[in-house]
């Protein structure tokens, strides 16, 4: 018997035909599950949504209140305490509650609003008009701008009171001019004057009293007498947070009687 050897029957362009029809056909395919799929899921959505919306008296007043509901509209009848969906075109029972609750919630919170004495005296609630008109608002303006200027007068213009400072140590005033004082105004400390008799650095010359102490210690340099050759001297001064006022030194440690130690300053103190 003779054996023939058949060639494959489909040429190239054959074989491409068919690869590109599988191909075709598979896409339509997954194409067509994922469009089932999609409009089942869709659907299922659709029938288990609720899109509340406010209560009705009876169930007859579920049409006539929302003629033009839409699939998913839910609302709860208040006579029965049913909740009712609307489905496939008609109102469907989905839930039974007890409606007693809600609905005396309800009256008592609409009782509260309509009675609004309850939150405005009968004398606010005659004048209340005239309260707010342009006129009484531009009046509150001008009685605040009033109320603004009066303060800063009183606590930024006026002037401060000041109070003499107790010297130690034998230092004195420099003059009855230069008599040491302090004043504060707000969380501001001032001090003025001078004074003599300072022999030796680190003298404390007086001590304020707690409230006029500052928060960290307050360091300061401050002009003195000229020297013999008539150059500048200047002294170091210092507040302790325990409201020591000390000398701490001067431009060539130099010291005297009659020398003239400026001590004015001022530091917040808080």
């Amino acid at each position: 018997m003779t054996i023939y050897k058949i060639d494959n029957p489909l040429n190239d362009v054959s074989r491409n035909n068919i690869n590109h029809n599988f191909d075709y056909l598979g896409k339509k395919v997954e194409n067509f599950i994922k469009s089932i799929s999609q409009e089942a899921f869709e659907k299922v959505v659709n029938n288990i949504k609720l899109d509340w919306i406010p209560p009705v008296n009876t169930f007859n007043e579920l049409s006539s209140t929302y003629p033009n509901a839409t699939e998913g509209k839910t609302a709860m009848v208040r006579d029965s305490g049913k909740i009712y969906r609307f489905t496939n075109g008609a109102w469907i029972e989905i839930q039974d509650i007890d409606s007693t609750i809600i609905n005396s919630l309800e009256s008592q919170l609409e009782t509260h609003i309509k009675n609004d004495l309850v939150h405005v005296s009968m004398e606010d609630r005659i004048s209340w008009d005239s309260k707010e008109t342009s006129e009484s608002v531009k009046n509150q303006i001008f009685n605040s701008k009033e109320e603004i200027i009066n303060w800063v007068n009183q606590e930024l213009v006026k002037p401060l009171e000041w109070t003499d400072i107790t010297l130690l140590n034998a230092v004195q005033p420099f003059s009855e001019g230069w008599r040491p004082k302090v004043a504060k105004r707000g969380d501001i400390v001032y001090i003025k004057g001078a004074v003599k008799n300072v022999t030796a650095r680190n003298l404390v010359v007086a001590t304020l009293p707690p409230e006029l102490c500052p928060v960290t210690s307050h360091a300061y340099v401050q002009s003195t007498s000229l020297d013999s050759s008539s150059r500048g001297r200047f002294a170091r001064w210092a507040i302790s947070t325990s409201g020591q006022i000390i000398i701490e030194g001067t431009t060539n440690n130099e010291f005297g009687a009659e020398l003239w130690f400026p001590i004015s300053c001022s530091y917040p103190v808080s």
